[in-house]
């Protein structure tokens, strides 16, 4: 897609408060339901839909890992007629708390993170589910301590998060969902930015990151940050209103 195409794009979105909302209308004459057995004290479960492969069920449990600063997360499948598929438990480091999912035809990454990180020396953790072979893949990572994530991406193989922070300077970061490497970066920007929105363009292979850009407590204009694959950036564009 044609840099011009995301300009034309955000400007609409960031001056002239544009919004796109779709909504869909669910007909169903015998619809289906699925019981879990609550327990009160405990988080609300979480349920991520799985295309064609059904909807993933998970929580949190109140037992310890076998591991010394882990807990038992629960998981279960069910397809898309709502029939359990199968269960299976996992540990993940304690304090741990579960952000978004990102999808592709084989797998479901699920995005955790521990913002104290008083456990443990990692306080990410990405956790891939197979469909094929209905197995778990647990990949440890350490980000900047006090990041709050916007964004949980994956695209070929690559897991793009894009973290905010109280100083105001954003960082990326990339996970080799092969390998479980991981590269942190901090564009070099002026002022106090934050990233508002990231969008992935198969058609030139190039991650877009949208920021607002301040100096003092003045918005001083919108950038739009062009980066590959890899994160090294393409280009750097400012937007003044």
């Amino acid at each position: 897609m044609p840099i011009m195409r995301y300009l034309l794009i955000f400007i609409s979105l960031t001056f002239l408060h544009l919004g796109t909302f779709n909504s869909a209308k669910a007909q169903q004459k015998n619809p289906l339901r699925v019981e879990l057995n609550a327990n009160l004290e405990m988080e609300d479960y979480n349920l991520v839909p799985c295309a064609e492969n059904g909807v993933f069920v998970f929580f949190e449990s109140e037992n310890a890992g076998s591991n010394e600063d882990t807990r038992i997360w629960h998981f279960a499948m069910y397809n898309k007629n709502l029939k359990q598929e199968w269960v299976a438990d996992t540990a993940l480091i304690d304090g741990m708390k579960y952000m978004g999912h990102a999808s592709d035809n084989q797998y479901t990454y699920l995005f955790f993170i521990d913002q104290d990180r008083i456990r443990s020396e990692y306080n990410l953790q990405v956790l891939r589910l197979d469909y094929k072979i209905d197995s778990f893949q647990l990949i440890n990572a350490t980000i900047p301590d006090k990041s709050e994530p916007l964004e949980f991406e994956i695209s070929k193989q690559q897991a793009v998060i894009a973290l905010n922070n109280p100083t105001f300077q954003p960082r990326i970061v990339i996970i080799d969902l092969k390998s479980g490497s991981l590269r942190d970066i901090m564009p070099e920007l002026d002022g106090l930015n934050i990233i508002q929105q990231v969008e992935y363009d198969e058609d030139d292979n190039s991650w877009y990151f949208v920021m607002d850009n301040y100096l003092g407590k003045r918005k001083n204009a919108l950038i739009l940050l062009q980066t590959s694959d890899n994160g090294a950036i393409k280009r750097s564009i400012k937007l003044n209103p």
